[in-house]
């Protein structure tokens, strides 16, 4: 037996609980909390995937943002060139 099957098994029989009873008990215990064990393991694994995927898919948007701050910067140039025109169009018609 494990150290934890023994604890186990000492623990049931402390409360008279029969041998066969306790020792099935304790390993049961043992068999799930493997189990866990291997879950929470496969569990961090693919946490660790996804976390690389998010961090991919972050990267791509930051690119996208940074090209369309290149697009917003021609457009304010663009922007301020017709709203130059306008405003010498309006002073040129009322200084006439």
């Amino acid at each position: 037996m494990t150290t934890l099957q023994l604890e186990v098994f000492e623990a049931f029989r402390s409360i008279d609980v029969p041998e066969d009873k306790a020792a099935k008990a304790a390993a049961a215990l043992s068999a799930s909390l493997a189990r866990v064990e291997d879950t929470a393991d496969k569990g961090f694994s693919k946490r660790d995937a996804d976390i690389d995927a998010i961090r991919k898919d972050v990267g791509s948007i930051m690119l996208d943002v940074v090209a369309i701050k290149g697009e917003q910067a021609t457009v304010r140039w663009m922007l301020g060139f017709v709203l130059a025109g306008i405003v010498t169009l309006i002073f040129k018609a009322f200084l006439r």
